[in-house]
């Protein structure tokens, strides 16, 4: 998993993509981000991973932290979501328990 320093050019560097460790621009990448303050995951989908984490960042009111992105649309992404929709609080956001946590480590 990706710690954020804080460095905003360390997340847009292919480490903290996981398995997709070069994105190609227009690839559908299913993310993974963290809001330690609130305990909360967001699971996303995207087209233009690096745009929409910067997006994500800049406009939370809470300080996020990309764990983990790979490929993957909207059908793996609506999975996943239904997989764990007893966590979901609202709209892509989830309850972070040890269970997600888990499952995101070993999701490829």
């Amino acid at each position: 998993m990706y710690a954020d320093n804080g460095d905003l050019l360390a997340i847009l560097s292919p480490v903290s993509f996981g398995a997709a460790d070069n994105p190609i621009p227009n690839v559908p990448y299913i993310y993974f981000m963290e809001a330690p303050d609130i305990q909360r995951i967001k699971i996303g989908t995207n087209h233009h991973i690096k745009r929409r984490i910067i997006s994500i960042k800049a406009s939370s009111p809470v300080p996020v932290t990309l764990i983990k992105a790979i490929e993957g649309g909207r059908t793996k992404e609506k999975d996943i979501h239904q997989r764990f929709k007893h966590l979901r609080q609202h709209g892509e956001w989830f309850i972070r328990t040890p269970e997600l946590m888990q499952a995101i480590s070993e999701i490829e």
